[in-house]
């Protein structure tokens, strides 16, 4: 060692695949540098307003009482709403621009109403005595409608009694 140094030596030899070098330091870990107190203070102070505002947001989603007051608040505005006429007319016309995207489309609902109708007769199928009621209404609807009604028969001009 002269003046006072470790001379740093490497030994001479061939890298196998995988292997790692490794450099050691003759100096000793440098010192933690200590954080300043007023860092210090305004770490703390940091950590504590965060740790209150996890108890509060906490307290809000799992409180009765703000569930309730969130409940109230929700009807009250969705009482007024109810009896505004800009919101609607803001719901008329979307609902009148759905149906006539609908109307304009029909392949978008068909495959809906098979479905249903397939349910419903399925159902039908199943349940023969509900297909027997069915039949007769439809046949004694048809027996109404073919038998004609009799109406009464207004007496002529001549014959009505004049008092």
């Amino acid at each position: 060692m002269a003046n006072g140094r470790i001379r740093k030596t490497r030994a001479a030899r061939q890298a196998a695949e995988g292997d790692v070098e490794v450099r050691v330091s003759p100096r000793a870990p440098r010192a933690k540098i200590s954080t300043p107190p007023v860092t210090r203070a305004q770490n703390l102070a940091t950590a504590l307003v965060e740790a209150i505002i996890g108890q509060v947001a906490e307290y809000i989603e799992h409180s009765p009482a703000v569930e309730k007051l969130i409940r109230a608040q929700t009807t009250r505005v969705l009482k007024e709403l109810a009896h505004d006429p800009q919101l609607t007319a803001l719901i008329r016309a979307q609902a009148e621009q759905y149906l006539a995207e609908l109307v304009a489309h029909p392949e978008i609902l068909e495959p809906l109403v098979r479905s249903q109708i397939d349910r419903y007769l399925d159902n039908l199928w199943r349940d023969s005595a509900r297909v027997q009621a069915i039949s007769e209404k439809i046949a004694q609807g048809r027996a109404v409608a073919a038998t004609p009604k009799r109406r009464k028969r207004k007496p002529p001009a001549s014959e009505i009694p004049l008092e």
